[in-house]
């Protein structure tokens, strides 16, 4: 007598012995599979009598699970946190065919990494209360006093709980195996706006993961295996779906899972009697069963090789050997965890009843700025204007804490706080390294792509579950054949980094540099833009008049780069569209607000080249930070004509204060103007295109602004996503050395 797809043990011997069955059937889940199967037809009255009584309550569970979940899910959507509800969401869309067979105690719920502290602090307004903490998860009670109850932990006044799991990490023992990217897979749920779900696919490798971290625990029930039975039935269900999810998981996560419904007679295509009295055949691929298991540590294939799966079922009477735990562990210090955790006593393993206070554990972040600076604290600070807004922005946040490492030119090193945040500078890189270590980071995140032998030094110090970040600061990509040997240099430390980040991305940004080798196939590339608005706070400031009909603004250096002679061309395509009466009358002005001059000679010379430009085209001296608001306020468009971009702040400036801006078609520009209604893109070199923009968007005179691309809270979004891509991807790749 066995239950679906030949779950494994005499359960007719069981059944004989009421004091047995409830040991092993509580320890397993055999009660309410039993019931729902009506396999205690036979049975001893008191037998009848417990199963009977174990079905009315996981029927009462279930009912308060169905209506706990939506409220979990409309709680974390109105906070704003992406959140999938995984288990209490199957019994609500009713994936299991015989609710009252699932004995389900709990809601389990996937967050991103970053918004961990989000989720606890809504659940906790919404009455749920702190119950526990860990590495893997953070819980709640909706319910019950919070008592252990049973040693299996499916009493009535144990039930309610709200797991909440940051990204989606499953607790083996003492460490933790990174699964799934769930939030990357799920789809927007149209029952309730703001939330998400999983396709059947990705639901049924979330189950596997569950049923496979119990085999490494040697904590199985017959319950996971009948959960994957259950997803199995739902319609549009294949295996190779679910197998392009697997392949991206920890193979811990994976193989011993599928070796389990092997075992359990699931592969194979070999038949079991189904929940509801009809056939069920699992036909798990044998294929799929064997890459997975080969991808396990070679020690833990021989223990499974070897093993049947009624030796990995739950038992709360002993306590499985510390080597076949250890035999799933892939580095010496999980190796030790698994010693630390085997140390513990039985009933503290299988029952963690005391609170603890939740932790929302922020990122610890170190940012490296490698330029060399000969400046004390302050100075160096005021030289880089755009870290600071950036430090004190992700402070503000709250999701993350920086810890700045820079260089100096000064024999002893240099330490700070502002912002925040604490700086260091170091004198050489060697001490910077070690500054960076000290600081026990998370994430690693290097400002420019260029310093190779820093970011050789890092790739070789830094642990492999550290990730480490590169951002793009304009700087281009060493293509050409006189940049062969700093090439092939590049290609030796990029494949330690885990995330490049660059503005236009998406665009294409990434693209020359994917190709000159400074990022490696494996890297991932976040969309960050660069900065938001170095204006002040306080824009106000002397008022600024500026003559011309309209007004174009200049902002930047006068280098080849910035192209400012282009600048010059698109003034002369508006004099000829105005000449040409498709545009009405006015006479357009263009004021470059220039620092270096390196090409004023030139641009001078094509101004006196058009006699009808000297009097409109005016050179003006570089003005403090604190008075550009006005400027910007008193133009009518800014123009850009650079070639080149990482990101470009006059440009987010202008957008932050709602200038209208028209601009080269660059990546990075495409990336800027997202959503923004007042700002046009023209081909490098059109000036004609160029001036019919600036004349369309000054007649239409749009509102509004790009703030939602580039104010500080979105970037510092895009940062905390990079990041956390950083720390999930660092961690999966530990696991599958």
């Amino acid at each position: 007598m066995t239950g679906p797809a030949g779950v494994p043990g005499a359960i007719d011997e069981l059944l004989a012995d009421v004091e047995r069955f409830r040991m092993a059937g509580l320890a397993t889940g055999l009660t309410a599979l039993v019931g729902a199967l009506g396999l205690d037809a036979g049975a001893p009255p008191e037998v009848r009598s417990l199963v009977a009584e174990q079905a009315d309550q996981v029927a009462q569970r279930v009912d308060r699970i169905r209506h706990l979940t939506p409220t979990v899910r409309a709680t974390l959507a109105a906070a704003g946190v992406p959140a999938v509800v995984v288990k209490g969401a199957a019994v609500v869309e009713g994936m299991w065919p015989m609710p009252s067979a699932r004995p389900m105690s709990d809601v389990d719920v996937i967050v991103p990494s970053d918004h961990r502290a989000q989720a606890a602090a809504a659940l906790v307004r919404a009455g749920l209360r702190p119950f526990g903490s860990s590495t893997t998860e953070d819980t709640f009670l909706a319910w019950g006093d919070g008592s252990a109850g049973r040693l299996d932990g499916e009493s009535v006044e144990h039930n309610g709980r709200v797991e909440v799991h940051p990204g989606w990490r499953e607790g083996l023992h003492g460490y933790a195996v990174e699964g799934l990217d769930l939030l990357a897979i799920a789809m927007p749920d149209g029952d309730l706006p703001g939330t998400l779900q999983l396709p059947i696919a990705a639901l049924t490798a979330h189950v596997i993961g569950h049923l496979s971290s119990t085999v490494v625990r040697a904590e199985v029930r017959a319950v996971n295996v009948l959960d994957v039975v259950w997803c199995a039935r739902a319609p549009g269900f294949d295996w190779d779906d679910v197998a392009r999810h697997l392949v991206a998981c920890d193979p811990r996560l994976t193989g011993p899972g599928l070796w389990a419904l092997a075992r359990a007679g699931g592969g194979g295509g070999v038949d079991g009697r189904g929940v509801d009295g009809r056939g069920v055949a699992l036909n798990v691929p044998v294929e799929l069963v064997e890459c997975e298991v080969a991808r396990l540590p070679a020690a833990a294939r021989r223990r499974l090789a070897a093993a049947d799966l009624g030796d990995v079922l739950r038992d709360p009477s002993s306590r499985t050997t510390g080597a076949w735990r250890q035999a799933f562990a892939c580095e010496l210090a999980e190796r030790r965890a698994v010693v630390a955790q085997m140390g513990g006593s039985v009933r503290a393993r299988i029952r963690r009843g005391r609170p603890q206070p939740l932790d929302p554990l922020p990122l610890r972040v170190v940012m490296v700025m490698p330029p060399v600076t000969g400046d004390d604290a302050a100075g160096a600070l005021a030289r880089w204007p755009t870290l600071v807004r950036t430090v004190r922005a992700v402070h503000a946040d709250g999701r993350a804490t920086v810890t700045v490492v820079g260089r100096t030119s000064r024999t002893q090193p240099m330490h700070h706080e502002a912002e925040g945040a604490e700086w260091w500078w170091e004198p050489d890189d060697a001490a910077l390294v070690d500054r960076v270590l000290a600081s026990r980071p998370d994430v690693v995140h290097v400002h420019g792509t260029g310093f190779v032998r820093l970011l050789a030094r890092l790739g070789r110090s830094l642990p492999r579950h550290v990730a480490l970040c590169v951002q793009h600061h304009g700087e281009p990509a060493p293509l050409g054949r006189r940049l062969a040997l700093r090439r092939a240099a590049h290609r030796m430390v990029a494949r330690r980094v885990d995330v490049a980040m660059f503005t236009g991305a998406g665009h294409g940004q990434a693209a020359p540099f994917r190709r000159a080798g400074v990022v490696a196939r494996r890297t991932a590339v976040a969309d960050v833009v660069e900065a938001g608005s170095l204006l002040p706070d306080d824009v106000g400031g002397t008022a600024v008049t500026l003559p011309g009909s309209p007004a174009i603004l200049w902002v930047g250096r006068l280098v080849p780069g910035k192209d400012p002679l282009a600048a010059v061309d698109v003034l002369a395509a508006l004099d000829e569209l105005t000449a040409a009466g498709t545009e009405g009358r006015g006479s357009p002005h263009l004021h470059l607000l220039a620092t270096d001059r390196t090409l004023e000679r030139d641009l001078r010379s094509r101004i006196a080249a058009d006699p009808h430009l000297v009097d409109r085209v005016h050179l003006h001296d570089p003005v403090a930070p604190g008075a550009m608001a006005s400027w910007y306020r008193a133009a009518d468009v800014l123009l850009s004509t650079s070639r080149g971009e990482g990101s470009g702040y006059a440009v987010i400036e202008a957008l932050t204060l709602g200038l209208p801006v028209v601009m080269t078609d660059l990546p990075s520009h495409r990336r800027l103007v997202e959503g923004a209604p007042s700002a046009d893109l023209f081909r490098r070199g059109d000036a004609a295109a160029a001036a019919v923009a600036i004349r369309r968007l000054v007649a239409a005179r749009p509102g509004g602004s790009a703030a939602s691309v580039v104010a500080w809270p979105a970037v510092v979004d895009q940062l905390v996503g990079a990041w956390s891509i950083g720390v999930t991807r660092c961690l999966r790749g530990v696991r599958l050395r």
